[in-house]
């Protein structure tokens, strides 16, 4: 077990964002280096989603941004062959000019590519639209044999882009992170919120350069954050 730099289980700010202080485990999940948990004197525990927000006179009030909207659209189409998107948490405006992650893959990819997305909430089949090879699970994301057995009934069983935009806390994006096991060759992992959720912030961090080339994008103080990771196998 190893401790981070600082000695203390309280978030700091560190680039005008925050970072949090965690405890690094040792751990065999495939791409990461260590698995990230909340120490037992912490006042923040792994199942907490949101611990901060941006200060109002810093947030901008859109979920996804426009620098995240031409991160993702840059880094999808640097992608080859894609045949499967899968998506932990779906999104879809209700305003027709805001933006989302779901939003915009279902504008990206082409009819023959398989979009699954996957969320626990009521309107989540709404999304579906089988004519464009959008199909949707109801279902948290930790029932992967439920998720992979319908990803596979509808032909594929392995995922080109991932994308992990659910509950934030550090268990749950850890959980989604073992989609990874699925990943193609040279496969796209994308994370949002890794400005200041303490999920993708931490695990993020733990991604395993040796086997993946990572890069947080939008770092600004108003902006959620996305970072991204491509396969290196």
């Amino acid at each position: 077990m190893e401790r981070m730099e600082r000695n203390t289980t309280r978030p700091y700010r560190y680039g005008g964002n925050w970072m949090y202080d965690v405890l690094k485990m040792d751990t065999d999940i495939f791409g990461l280096k260590w698995r990230t948990t909340f120490s037992e004197d912490s006042e923040y525990d792994d199942d907490m989603d949101c611990i901060h927000l941006p200060p109002e006179e810093e947030a901008s009030g859109v979920h996804f941004t426009e620098c995240n909207v031409k991160v993702l659209k840059d880094t999808y189409n640097l992608c080859s062959d894609v045949k499967t998107i899968l998506e932990i948490g779906i999104l879809k405006p209700v305003n027709e000019n805001d933006m989302s992650t779901t939003k915009v893959l279902h504008s990206l990819k082409s009819n023959d590519v398989l979009y699954l997305g996957v969320d626990k909430r009521s309107t989540t089949m709404k999304s579906e639209n089988h004519r464009m090879n959008i199909y949707c699970v109801q279902t948290c994301s930790s029932n992967k044999e439920i998720v992979l057995r319908r990803m596979k009934e509808l032909g594929s069983e392995t995922i080109d882009v991932l994308i992990i935009d659910g509950w934030h806390s550090v268990k749950m994006t850890v959980n989604d992170w073992e989609y990874v096991n699925h990943l193609s060759p040279g496969g796209m992992v994308v994370i949002h919120d890794t400005n200041w959720h303490p999920g993708p912030i931490t695990v993020f961090d733990a991604i395993d350069e040796t086997m993946f080339k990572k890069k947080k994008y939008c770092k600004g103080k108003a902006d959620w954050g996305i970072g991204v990771a491509h396969a290196k196998f």
